[in-house]
Formats: structure tokens, C-alpha cells, sequence
């Protein structure tokens, strides 16, 4: 899982190096010229309809010389006004003119002259890319090669567990490159027992050893239960934790395993398979789940000490 996570940022990398910086600039003046030139038009519109209200104002007192003193007064305060809005409104249009002549001059360099700065940072750009593929070709080899070796193991391990597997007391499962190990809890445990039973620690034996084989993996034992009435736990997360522990623990005192390899978990009957509405079906959700994944996922430790 590291690998394919590391190969997907690696992509997204590549993806993002690509983007062309003139482009983004050609871009950015194209969108900043297409809103002057709209502000151009709708102060030029502002512009006509003032000149026509000025226009009327002009008529209004050339036309009624009867008007009261006070009438004319009001009739040369609004064109006044309007004299002034007008001749603001023709500066700020003079100003945007010069704006949008300004911006096509620069438009028109980036997009027909690169200067030498430019030619190096596309070279620049193309090696990083290139060692970004290169690397992303390398990881994916790499997660081929995990997920083949996975193969092989689970395919081992179903040989020597077949009778198990054919009885349904056990089910291998592999994804990528994860292993999956469930086993039903009735193999392992007595009823409401934390306790495994001797008889079939073999089982666990033989699930060591191919986990053995993947030194850089961790193992996440779960213990999963189901819903039902109990004299002896006060809560399924409790039993399924207690499970969990003894697996663990087998696999290090008995299997040899490094302990910094093995994390026990707890699900309770919150995780079930099926559902939990009668015997059959609690049965079937009564397990416990042997997991192998990257080491990484499980590296808090590592990623609280070395946070910026």
C-alpha cells in the first residue's frame, strides 16, 4: 500500500510540473483584458445615458424661460451635477483605455517572445518530469514484485490449510498486496473464552510463517464477535480485544514474531458479515481477522516525531 500511495503522489507530481507557467500567465491577462473591456462598455453606456439626461436639462430650461427663480436654480444645480459625473466618468474611461491598452502591450509580449529564462525553466521542468517517471516506473515494478510475492504466499497458505479451508473454518483472501486471514472463532476459542485452544494452534503456526516471509509488513490481529447475553463480559469489545491479545501474544512467545510488528484490535460485533438477528448469522460473525498491510499505516510514532 506505501508503494501505490508513493506512486500516485508521484503521478499527481508529474501532473502538476507540467502546467505551463506562460500559460497560466496568458491566462490571467486574457481573463483580467475580458473584465476591463466589460467595465469599458458599461461605463461607455453610463456615459450616453448621462449626456442624454444632460441633453434634456438643456432643453428643459432653454425651452421655459417662465420658470420660477427657484426652478431654475434646482434645473442648473442638476446639470452642474451631471457636468461633473460626466467629466469623472470620461477621466475613469481615459484611465481604463490606457489600462487595457497597457494590458494588451503585455498580452502580446508573453505570448510572442520567450526570453532565455524561459527556455531554461522548460528544460528544467522536462528533467524533473523525466526523473518523476522514471521513479514512478521504478515504485510500480516494486508493488508488481510485492503483489506477486503475496500471491505466492496466500497460494501456499491455502495449500497447507485446505481441510480447514474446505470445512469452512477458514478463509484466505488477497487484495493487492494485503492478506487476509479469517478464522472462525469456535477453531481457535470455547465459547466466551479468551483462551486458544492447543489443539489448533498449528493453524496459527503455519499463518506465522507465511507472514515470516514479510518482514517489512505489520499484522493486525482483530477480534470480532457478535451480540448475545453474557455472565462473564460486561461488553463485546471486551471479549473481542481478549481474543485479540492471546493471538497476539502466540505469535510472539510462540511464532517468534517481532512484537513491533503486531497491533491487537478490537471491532466487538460492530463489524459483522452478516447480520446479527439469529444463531446462524452471529456464528458467521464470531471471527478472528489476521491481517497483513504496510508498516507505514501504523507508524504514528514516527510521523508525530518528525512533524514540522
Amino acid at each position: 500500500m506505501k508503494i501505490l500511495s508513493s506512486a500516485v503522489i508521484m503521478l499527481f507530481m508529474i501532473s502538476c510540473v507540467t502546467t505551463n507557467p506562460l500559460q497560466v500567465e496568458v491566462d490571467q491577462l486574457n481573463t483580467e483584458k475580458g473584465e476591463l473591456t466589460a467595465r469599458l462598455e458599461q461605463m461607455q453606456i453610463s456615459l450616453s445615458a448621462l449626456a442624454e439626461e444632460l441633453d434634456a436639462l438643456r432643453d428643459k430650461s432653454s425651452v421655459s424661460p417662465e420658470l420660477d427663480s427657484e426652478t431654475q436654480k434646482a434645473i442648473i444645480r442638476d446639470r452642474d451635477s451631471l457636468r461633473l459625473r460626466s467629466t469623472q466618468l470620461e477621466s475613469n474611461l481615459l484611465d481604463l483605455r490606457t489600462q487595457l491598452l497597457n494590458l494588451r502591450t503585455e498580452l502580446d509580449r508573453v505570448t510572442t517572445a520567450k526570453v532565455p529564462a524561459d527556455t531554461q525553466r522548460e528544460d528544467l521542468l522536462q528533467k524533473r518530469i523525466q526523473e518523476l517517471s522514471n521513479q514512478v516506473a521504478f515504485l510500480t515494478n516494486e508493488l508488481k514484485v510485492d503483489q506477486e510475492r503475496m500471491a505466492d504466499a496466500a497460494e501456499a497458505l491455502k495449500r497447507s490449510l485446505e481441510t480447514e479451508i474446505i470445512k469452512g473454518d477458514l478463509e484466505i483472501i488477497q487484495y493487492s498486496n494485503v492478506l487476509v486471514v479469517n478464522i472462525k472463532d469456535r477453531v481457535l476459542f470455547d465459547p466466551e473464552s479468551p483462551l486458544l485452544n492447543p489443539a489448533y494452534e498449528f493453524i496459527l503456526a503455519k499463518v506465522a510463517q507465511a507472514f515470516l516471509q514479510f518482514p517489512d509488513k505489520v499484522i493486525r490481529v482483530e477480534g470480532h464477535t457478535a451480540v448475545y447475553p453474557s455472565q462473564r463480559w460486561s461488553s463485546s469489545w471486551d471479549l473481542g480485544a481478549s481474543r485479540a491479545v492471546s493471538v497476539v501474544r502466540f505469535f510472539q512467545e510462540k511464532a517468534g514474531i517481532d512484537p513491533t510488528r503486531l497491533v491487537a484490535l478490537s471491532f466487538g460485533e460492530y463489524r459483522p458479515v452478516e447480520g446479527n438477528s439469529n444463531s446462524t448469522q452471529r456464528a458467521q460473525n464470531r471471527r478472528v481477522q489476521l491481517v497483513l498491510v504496510d508498516r507505514p499505516f501504523y507508524e504514528i510514532q514516527e510521523i508525530l516525531k518528525n512533524k514540522p
